[in-house]
């Protein structure tokens, strides 16, 4: 019999998606438009090199896939008032980064964005990006970065 690994979930070893960043860059103030998103976003990530300023967000509560967590992020940029509407559309990158944790199994393993998806991407005028994570080894699950 196979010994399980302590600490590790049943399906430590499965390919599976894990979340949805939202990556801004911006060279000016984003305070207003983070102020708009915090209540349904956490920060990973807020620093400025260069004179730019990147932000990466993550939703507060987990999607259950990548369409929900596309939907999600769509709608908090459709209801921005103008005014912050602007910030939005002013940032040098708007990047929604679909995050995978590969695993040994299954052999393939599909994610799919559905048309709706697309078109709010298109909406929102943000490009898509995919980050795979390695399996296997030390390091390859994802770091809990939410806040305790």
């Amino acid at each position: 019999m196979a010994e399980e690994q302590v600490g590790r979930s049943p399906d430590a070893d499965a390919t599976r998606f894990l979340n949805l960043d939202l990556e801004l860059v911006a060279t000016f103030d984003l305070t207003p438009l983070l102020e708009h998103f915090s209540p349904a976003t956490f920060t990973l990530r807020d620093s400025v090199d260069g004179g730019r300023r990147t932000v990466w967000l993550e939703l507060d509560a987990d999607p259950g896939d990548t369409d929900e967590a596309i939907l999600r992020y769509a709608m908090l940029v459709e209801s921005l008032p103008s005014g912050i509407r602007r910030l939005w559309d002013e940032c040098e990158d708007r990047c929604l980064n679909v995050g995978i944790q590969s695993g040994r199994a299954p052999q393939a393993s599909a994610f799919r964005i559905s048309t709706d998806a697309i078109a709010k991407l298109v909406a929102i005028a943000a490009r898509l990006e995919i980050t795979v994570y390695g399996a296997g080894g030390e390091g390859s699950e994802r770091n809990d970065l939410k806040a305790t």
